[in-house]
């Protein structure tokens, strides 16, 4: 490992298309266990536990927390809230760095 980075924290987010061509992918719960990947991920990198998600899709992207206390099936319960819709990468991405940046956080974001 590069000793740069050892030891460094990091928040991690996670960023879900919510668009049509993605429900089989909620309804199999493959989200879901992509969504505690990256939790599990975040426990070793993030100091607080906890994931902001933001889904994307036609309107204004949704931003909600997954932790470690609370991970068993959020994703099927919060992506309920959003619309389905067709995705907008670049809205979602604004949103993420908005939160980043009133978040006060010094870390770089993964």
């Amino acid at each position: 490992m590069n000793k740069g980075i050892a030891n460094r924290r990091a928040p991690v987010y996670l960023i879900l298309d919510h668009d049509y061509h993605m429900e089989e992918m909620y309804e199999s719960f493959a989200v879901q266990a992509f969504a505690e990947r990256v939790l599990a991920l975040s426990a070793n990198l993030d100091d607080d536990g906890t994931v902001p998600v933001v889904f994307s899709s036609g309107r204004e992207p949704f931003l909600e927390e997954i932790r470690l206390d609370n991970y068993r099936a959020p994703i099927g319960q919060l992506h309920t809230q959003v619309d389905w819709g067709w995705g907008n990468v670049a809205d979602a991405m604004r949103r993420t760095v908005s939160h980043y940046q009133e978040s006060g956080a010094a870390d770089p974001p993964s």
